[in-house]
């Protein structure tokens, strides 16, 4: 296992103890049932693009710009006995830099939709992106050709083959989900109008915010994840931006040898120039939003979304963060039809994450996915378009229905920032100071005098943050560059990190973690909601600066009695697992060892913001592992719920203000 991945199961273990809840137990199950059912049933056989009576242009190619060969091969429903598929189909598409032409590996996602969705009367293409699989060029994830290659394939899909009905799907996650978003909002509209429904996971829609947060980069390898992309120009069969360390580089490369791992014999020219801008633009410490960068930002787009969209995001996805959604599921336009599944789990699917396996949503592919599907590329009365906009997951495993994510129209908190390392009171004074270090890593630690720490007392009552998280702070710099990396924990009352009731090897105290940070030169608001500063500039020295250092949503419960502990540094390691890999996963510091005074009184208040959970949760019980298929849901009346508000702490004044949302999150807020 790879650097990230050991990173990734230990910080998705330790944050496990968030729940603080027994091991092999479903989520709560208070709240109205929410339980969709398809009318497509599982009837028909799977003819493949190379089985015996194939159409001919079940295994096609269109040319992409640059007279670039895109394959796309097509799996069919054939007949089963009595059941006879119609002569046409919808269809749903995969566009995939990753598999390989002929091949569906039973390990892959893949092998589970093309499974799942063909026998119920769905067409399955799978578009191989350029630079892989059977495709030629040089592999270009979010430009502008990968676009106008998707464009094209879609109009193909929904005009000229010889089995559609007209209506085009898509589906998949990580590099699958931002390929959809590519080309449903920045696709020509007139020629995508075919793609009629997506499903989205943790989508990499924005090549800048998957390595860099806010100015700052998030991790040192991501150069050699971008070599690796466009020397070798093939996919290894698994998400090669895992590659951290010298260990993955090698299993990707080893991988190259599975059946149709090497390039087409045609594509061997075209794939020996490619040298991918990416690989500098991935060294590039500046955290400027470059122009690389813009072209490769689907977020801009996205109020141009009209393909009805299901979006689904762990809020502990390491790989693609929950901050990528900010100015992206909130923009969607109401006229289009879309629904989001927010909850606890990593990079992965609802139903097959590793968070907390009795968590899973046993009903997801075969309930949820195909039912959008029926209902937004067949017609079928699914009863989608009444679905909840948001379904949202707490970190006890709860589930309700939000108006929206991750702006939801709830109450504001706050817990403000003070002298002696006091956090959440109502009279802030004084200030605190530290120097930017070097590389933090786990095993280092933070050298005494380059961070900063704050703690609350024992809260007196619950709190629930849901949705947007920052650290408002007014600070001082001596120099005019700095690196702000925030942390934040969960304590007991004995101020021992939360253990956790599942893991590998058992229970655990790691604890749980958020990380943010926010470079000093790159201060401009994001209207938008994400950061599209195209050049840092010097910050000013010796004066007070306000700036927002953005965690990532999430949807936390603290139990009365916890606490919580704020951290601020110069540079810090992801958490447990860190440097365990060749190259570990510190963020990038400035290098500018700036001494940074955090000023915390009234004239200059620095808190944590946040929303609050609303005060009448309209409660959802989901169908999980425990909840076979075929058993109804019951909808139980929930318990009374708590204040959300830690009994009053998070929305008493501070220095006589009460808490509201700093601006570059009100802007999101509507």
């Amino acid at each position: 296992m790879g650097g990230r991945a050991r990173l990734a199961c230990s910080f998705l273990l330790a944050v496990a103890g968030l729940t603080n809840a027994s091991a092999s137990t479903s989520s709560p199950d208070a709240g109205r049932s929410f339980d969709p059912k398809p009318v497509s049933k599982p009837i028909y056989g799977i003819l493949g693009p190379r089985d015996a009576g194939a159409r001919p242009d079940q295994e096609h190619v269109i040319k992409g710009p640059g007279d670039v060969d895109i394959l796309i091969d097509t799996w069919l429903p054939k007949a089963n006995g009595r059941h006879v598929p119609p002569t046409r189909v919808p269809v749903v598409m995969h566009m995939t830099p990753y598999e390989q032409k002929g091949y569906v590996y039973p390990e892959l996602a893949e092998y589970r939709w093309l499974n799942a969705l063909v026998p119920r009367g769905f067409a399955y293409s799978r578009v191989y992106l350029r630079g892989t699989g059977g495709s030629g060029g040089c592999m270009d994830h979010l430009g502008d050709d990968t676009v106008e290659d998707l464009t094209r394939a879609v109009e193909w899909l929904g005009r000229d083959a010889s089995w559609t009905t007209g209506a085009v799907g898509s589906i998949g996650l990580s590099h699958h989900g931002g390929s959809q978003i590519a080309l449903a909002s920045r696709g020509d509209p007139r020629r995508t109008r075919y793609l009629k429904a997506m499903v989205v996971g943790a989508p990499y829609s924005s090549v800048y915010s998957a390595r860099t947060w806010d100015g700052v980069p998030i991790v040192l390898a991501e150069a050699v994840t971008q070599v690796a992309h466009s020397q070798y120009g093939v996919s290894p069969g698994y998400d090669p931006t895992s590659i951290s360390d010298l260990d993955s580089l090698q299993e990707y490369l080893d991988n190259r040898t599975r059946p149709g791992g090497v390039p087409e014999p045609q594509h061997l020219a075209q794939r020996a120039p490619c040298r991918a801008e990416g690989a500098p633009a991935a060294a590039d410490p500046s955290g400027d939003f470059t122009p690389y960068f813009a072209e490769r930002e689907s977020r801009r787009w996205a109020h141009r979304i009209r393909a009805a969209t299901l979006m689904v995001q762990g809020l502990h996805d390491l790989n693609i963060h929950s901050h990528n959604q900010v100015g992206l599921f909130d923009r969607i336009p109401d006229s289009t039809p879309h629904a989001g599944i927010f909850g606890w789990w990593e990079h992965a699917w609802p139903d097959q994450h590793r968070f907390r396996s009795e968590w899973r949503r046993a009903n997801f592919m075969d309930g949820i996915v195909a039912a959008w599907f029926d209902r937004w590329l067949k017609g079928a009365p699914t009863g989608a378009e009444r679905w909840p906009r948001a379904q949202v997951q707490d970190s006890t495993g709860q589930w309700r229905a939000e108006p929206n994510w991750p702006f939801t129209g709830a109450a504001a908190g706050q817990l403000a920032l003070s002298q002696n390392g006091a956090l959440g009171v109502a009279d802030p004074g004084g200030s605190s100071t530290y120097t930017e270090g070097l590389l933090e890593t786990e095993q280092t630690g933070i050298p005494e005098g380059q961070s900063v720490s704050w703690q609350t007392a024992p809260l007196p009552g619950l709190l629930h943050i849901a949705g947007p998280l920052v650290l408002d702070a007014h600070v001082v710099l001596d120099r005019p560059d700095a690196h702000l990396v925030a942390r934040l924990e969960l304590l007991d009352a004995n101020g021992k990190p939360l253990p956790e009731s599942e893991g590998a090897s058992g229970p655990t105290t790691d604890g749980g973690a958020l990380m943010a940070m926010r470079s000093m030169r790159h201060l401009d608001p994001m209207p938008r909601g994400y950061f599209e500063q195209a050049e840092g500039r010097p910050a000013p020295v010796g004066q007070p600066i306000r700036v927002s250092v953005r965690f990532d949503p999430t949807d936390l419960i603290v139990p009365a009695g916890g606490r919580i502990r704020l951290t601020l540094a110069g540079t810090m390691s992801w958490g447990p697992g860190v440097g365990e890999g060749a190259i570990g996963q510190p963020t990038l510091p400035s290098f500018s060892f700036t001494r940074v005074t955090v000023l915390h009184d009234c004239a200059y208040p620095s808190a944590l913001r946040f929303l609050l959970r609303r005060n009448h949760p309209r409660y959802l019980n989901v169908r999980e592992h425990d909840e076979p298929v075929g058993k109804p849901l019951s909808s139980r009346p929930p318990p009374k719920s708590p204040r959300p508000d830690a009994n009053g702490l998070a929305t008493a004044p501070v220095c006589g203000r009460t808490p509201t949302l700093i601006e570059d999150l009100r802007s999101r807020d509507g």
